[in-house]
């Protein structure tokens, strides 16, 4: 399996003067990011994009028009 550091974005509505958006950072093993994607964000739309040789991220827009995205970086 293939090693990745992954920063997930998740927008959240503007409130009261929180960030717009939320970010954590994880270390994962896989072997298709697509299919750990899509078994966290049951019936999303994915959009995927090459950012570089080593990085992908894997995109797609909520019910509410807020964008989340999966940055995989390989480690």
């Amino acid at each position: 399996m293939k090693e990745y550091e992954l920063i997930i974005h998740r927008g959240q509505p503007p409130c009261g003067g929180k960030a717009t958006s939320r970010s954590e950072i994880q270390e994962i093993e896989t072997d298709d990011i697509l299919a750990y994607v899509q078994s966290r964000e049951k019936d999303a739309e994915l959009t995927v994009e090459k950012k570089d040789e080593r990085t992908t991220v894997v995109s797609f827009l909520m019910g509410d028009g807020l964008q989340t995205s999966y940055e995989f970086t390989e480690v």
